[in-house]
């Protein structure tokens, strides 16, 4: 008898093996970046990658060096770095790579750098930029309103990513450390309804589907979800500000400057919005693995 559940035992981890090579190679095949492509050739088949490699702290100069290469060098670990870029060529959501395997700390360096991106550069480079190309405007009285409404969208960016700067990345930081006190005391003083929720669901997360599972009240999601309004309140004040230029700037027609503007408005939304999907498909699922095995 012990010897043929001996025999069971084995042959369950042959197939689960078997299994788990069937699904790498699978994803393999399915992912269009791999790890001995050259990092230049990943660039020029799409620029957006330039944010990213940057975000990773990997620096341009690349010579003919494989993305394992580029990676090793700059100490960014390339399994996370290539389901970034894999992700950014998804239409949808599917993900083919194993969240479990993504390096967390690399994620959150990724996160930060990407917040400082927004907040040093790339939004104060719009407002100055609007600032001189809507300064000749002949109603004058429409550019107080302009620029107001873009001050007040930066300031709904700004809040939203320094309340995860502080408070979620600080938690996911404690998280990873196993200083469980420290990462719950975090939880309650950043999200209120933590108090009036339940216990959590043990109901595994394998699925970016499960970010918004109503019954799963981990951290991570409570975090998540308390910042999905403020998503809304972003959107909205973008919308009323493209709204504004779009309808009610009268311009000449060879203001490049101003055109410039606001193709740059519409390239930071859609940055944007892939920032956050790469949050919310990537980053959270992989961390709310770890919660399950600290069992919160």
């Amino acid at each position: 008898m012990k010897y043929l559940l001996i025999v069971i035992v084995n042959m369950m981890q042959k197939v689960y093996l078997c299994t788990h090579n069937q699904i790498k190679e699978m994803n393999n095949e399915i992912n269009k970046y791999q790890p001995n492509n050259r990092m230049s050739e990943l660039i020029r088949d799409d620029y957006r990658l330039l944010q990213v490699i940057s975000r990773f702290g990997i620096p341009l100069g690349f010579g003919d060096k494989s993305v394992q290469e580029i990676c090793q060098n700059n100490m960014v670990d390339c399994y996370t770095f290539l389901a970034v870029a894999n992700f950014m060529q998804e239409e949808n959501e599917q993900i083919h790579h194993d969240v479990g395997t993504l390096s967390i700390p690399t994620m959150l360096n990724y996160l930060k750098r990407a917040h400082n991106y927004y907040l040093d550069f790339c939004l104060p480079t719009i407002r100055h930029k609007l600032t001189e190309a809507i300064s000749s405007l002949e109603e004058m009285e429409i550019v107080p309103l302009i620029l107001r409404f873009f001050d007040e969208y930066a300031h709904e960016v700004r809040e939203h990513m320094e309340f995860e700067d502080r408070h979620e990345f600080a938690y996911v930081s404690n998280l990873m450390t196993g200083n469980i006190e420290e990462a719950e005391r975090i939880t309650l003083n950043a999200c209120p309804m933590k108090m009036q929720q339940s216990k959590p669901s043990k109901t595994p997360l394998t699925t970016p589907t499960h970010v918004y599972h109503t019954g799963d009240n981990s951290n991570i999601l409570l975090f998540t979800r308390q910042q999905a309004l403020k998503h809304k309140q972003i959107d909205s004040k973008l919308s009323e500000l493209k709204n504004i230029i779009i309808k009610y700037c009268p311009t000449r027609p060879d203001n490049y400057l101003l055109n410039a503007v606001l193709y740059d408005i519409f390239n930071c939304e859609k940055d944007l919005e892939l920032h956050c999907r790469i949050e919310d498909c990537l980053f959270v699922p992989a961390v709310r693995l770890i919660e399950e095995k600290f069992g919160l």
